[in-house]
């Protein structure tokens, strides 16, 4: 298998393969990896074909460069041939190279045992809750609350700079923002293959976040309803936020790190109801 970096040319096949899997992620989010990380998002190739895939999204932080692994993929007809551990290793080799003081994963059941092999350590479970609910309309944000939201955002991640990224999730056009006064609070909400996608959610408490989730998600009595899907660290907050809305979970997985540490909380902490995505933390 050659390993190559992707391109917009691989969207389509990237697509094929995370449908393969049942993962919601459309050409967009495809797109908008290769377009933030170009070089940092591999592809496998087996006689021209793309058969696998690694992505690794990088932030800057007051503890060093964290690195994020996503779209670890294998083609159904080539699995069971250490395809996905040798993408898995050349994105750790990949992060190395950029200097990335700490890599984080969300791993689900089968892939936690294998990431422990390799150095990972837990942080936290992550859970993925899923429901229905009529689709907002969007906000826009004011080109002078921006530097609220970013603070506000910085404060909550631990120190980490997720600008270039929330930039650009709030420029895509089917996005749906929602902020409380001052920017103090926002939530995101963008449209998947299969569901949209909730988060990040980042608040100073639950009232704030169940605010945001009611200026994006209406009544799905009452309106014409979407399936949308959320997730959210286990004893967040959240979870009571959720279930009133009648959501439930669908996956649990394992929010890790490596190398392994102690005092947890990469990407997430109390402020963060809802984190940005598995492939993006």
């Amino acid at each position: 298998m050659k390993i190559r970096p992707l391109t917009e040319e691989d969207i389509e096949a990237g697509v094929a393969l995370s449908t393969q899997a049942s993962w919601n992620h459309a050409p967009a989010d495809w797109r908008r990896l290769i377009a933030l990380w170009p070089g940092q998002c591999l592809g496998g190739e087996i006689d021209g074909q793309l058969v696998a895939s690694g992505t690794l999204a990088t932030y800057e932080s007051d503890r060093g460069r964290i690195g994020w692994v996503g779209l670890i993929l294998v083609d159904q007809n080539h699995r069971r041939q250490g395809l996905g551990t040798r993408m898995m290793q050349a994105i750790l080799d990949l992060a190395e190279q950029r200097r990335v003081a700490t890599v984080g994963l969300d791993a689900s059941d089968q892939g936690e045992s294998i990431y422990h092999k390799l150095g990972f350590g837990i942080d936290a479970s992550i859970n993925r809750w899923a429901g229905r609910g009529a689709i907002g309309r969007t906000m826009a944000i004011e080109h002078g609350d921006w530097l609220e939201l970013l603070y506000a955002d910085r404060d909550a991640c631990g120190g980490v700079d997720r600008e270039r990224l929330l930039r650009q999730l709030c420029s895509e056009s089917q996005t749906r923002v929602a902020t409380t006064p001052g920017c103090k609070a926002f939530a995101l909400l963008r449209p998947g293959r299969l569901a949209w996608h909730l988060g990040p959610v980042v608040a100073p408490d639950a009232d704030a976040a169940s605010s945001l989730l009611d200026r994006l998600i209406g009544d799905a009595s009452k309106s014409p309803a979407a399936d949308i899907i959320v997730d959210i660290i286990a004893d967040s907050p959240m979870v009571s936020v959720l279930a009133q809305r009648g959501f439930a979970i669908t996956r649990r997985l394992k929010r890790m790190r490596h190398p392994a540490a102690s005092d947890g909380k990469l990407l997430w902490g109390p402020r963060v109801y809802a984190v940005t995505g598995f492939e993006l933390g």
